[in-house]
């Protein structure tokens, strides 16, 4: 597939321009960036750090900490703030010329319609309306995103700082689960466990606002524990090592206490990933092996993947439920957010919501965003990047885990209209991007090529969820 995909699906590389014999190596390189990307102004400093900013808002709300400061719209003053200093960038980013290099953004913005048109099938304009304006939200953050990260300095700071923010939700969260603080807006989630016969209680950790949720907070602790990782290993100096470890336990117990299996899944997918492309395959599977001891601190709950009993069977028969209504609406879905309505709980896996909410037209595009992320960041080559920018090229296997890891989470959790997906989805955008300014024959065009393999890909995703379904469900 892969020799397809280099013929068909990626544009050609831009010719360089003749350089004189006596010329240096940097002289010689300097022809080598695509021309639109390389020519782009890069954002103002103001805007990033307002949108570092808006991020911090995304994990610590104010209002969560003070309830009397309910009310004051600080989210949506910075993001305003932030798309006004942007805008210019943004508009260039929407540029028909632009999309076509930037199949990943295309598919964000497809999404609208999808969500859109599903609804309206189903006759509730209400909520087509309703559910359409939250979603521009998201594609604005998006926009956002991909506009303002424009350089590797800019991207490694955004992902440090996700790795701070996930670390003082993390604490916050802990100190309200171990009864230190009391916090109103933070709630104990106890879940009713059966084994063998015997009933217990298991008390699970969860935050507040877009983490409110065991499983939800699991999967962006992930995202962290990879970004911790990642400093660990850059950095040179014991001593700062040794403060991103205090991150890393954090994290790690963090995710210990939720007791979430799609997020420990999520995590070990996302690390394997990360040792096969940083090591290679037979060094990389080494260090795999050392790091399965620490699942001893995973033991119970979180390392039983047992389909055929407990909430692992509930959510496998909500999955066949729904796939077995998407073959009465099959092209357009029952309704964006309509499965909870219909079945009475979330479906726990977003590319079955997907598929089920929005047909196979939005199940092909929110599949589709993710793939092209991994696709893209897979081809990426460290013997081609290196030279050009050694830092993105150290980024790239922890973008690579960070962007897997979710999406392997996104098979036991509902978030495909969730904000922080389309954060890990920008991030894939944005080293993608940069990447095309050094070696434009990675930059993934829109063809009619990518197009059929995005089709095939959305089939063959749907196909398995099928058989998965049918042989696991049991009624």
């Amino acid at each position: 597939m892969t020799s397809v995909a280099n013929n068909a699906l990626i544009a050609p590389a831009a010719p360089a321009a003749p350089a004189a014999p006596a010329a240096p190596a940097a002289a010689a390189a300097a022809v080598v960036p695509a021309a639109a990307e390389a020519a782009r102004p890069t954002a103002s400093p103001i805007a990033f750090r307002l949108f570092l900013v808006l991020n911090a808002l995304m994990f610590i709300r104010p209002a969560e900490l003070l309830p009397q400061l309910a009310g004051i719209p600080f989210y949506e003053v910075i993001i305003l703030i932030c798309l006004a200093l942007a805008l210019p960038l943004i508009m260039d980013r929407l540029r028909s010329d632009a999309l076509a290099r930037d199949p990943i953004t295309l598919c964000v913005l497809a999404l609208l319609p999808a969500i859109v048109l599903s609804l309206l099938n189903q006759h509730d304009t209400d909520e087509a309306i309703h559910r359409g304006t939250e979603f521009i939200k998201v594609i604005l953050y998006y926009l956002l995103m991909i506009s303002v990260v424009d350089t590797p300095k800019r991207l490694r700071s955004l992902l440090v700082a996700l790795a701070l923010y996930t670390t003082v939700l993390t604490v916050t969260a802990l100190l309200s689960y171990y009864d230190i603080v009391d916090l109103a807006t933070v709630e104990h989630y106890i879940e009713r466990q059966y084994d063998d016969g015997d009933e217990s209680d298991v008390v699970r950790l969860q935050a507040a606002g877009l983490y409110g949720n065991p499983n939800g907070l699991a999967r962006i602790i992930a995202v962290g524990l990879t970004i911790c990782m990642m400093e660990i290993g850059r950095k040179r100096s014991l001593f700062k090592r040794g403060l991103w470890l205090i991150p890393l336990v954090i994290l790690g117990h963090g995710l210990q206490q939720t007791f979430s299996r799609g997020g420990l899944l999520g995590f070990l997918s996302g690390v394997a990933v990360l040792f096969h492309s940083r090591y290679g395959t037979k060094k990389g599977a080494i260090a795999l092996g050392m790091m399965l001891p620490v699942l001893v601190v995973f033991s119970g709950r979180q390392t039983n993947i047992d389909p055929s009993s407990g909430t692992g069977q509930d959510r496998i028969r909500l999955w066949s439920w729904g796939l077995t209504e998407f073959r009465s609406t099959p092209i357009l879905g029952i309704g964006a957010g309509s499965y909870f309505k219909r079945a009475g709980n979330d479906s726990h896996n977003s590319l079955v919501e997907a598929y089920v909410e929005m047909g196979m037209v939005g199940g092909t595009i929110f599949t589709s965003a993710f793939f092209i992320g991994i696709f893209g960041l897979y081809r990426c080559r460290a013997d081609e990047t290196v030279k050009f920018d050694p830092e993105l090229t150290a980024m790239r296997p922890y973008v690579l885990a960070i962007v897997v890891g979710t999406i392997v989470g996104q098979f036991s959790n509902s978030r495909v209209y969730f904000g922080p997906t389309y954060m890990i989805v920008g991030m894939a955008t944005c080293y993608l991007l940069m990447t095309s300014r050094y070696v434009p024959v990675k930059i993934m065009r829109v063809t009619p090529g990518l197009c059929v393999l995005l089709a095939v890909v959305s089939v063959g995703m749907l196909m398995f969820l099928q058989l998965y379904t049918k042989y696991n469900a049991h009624f």
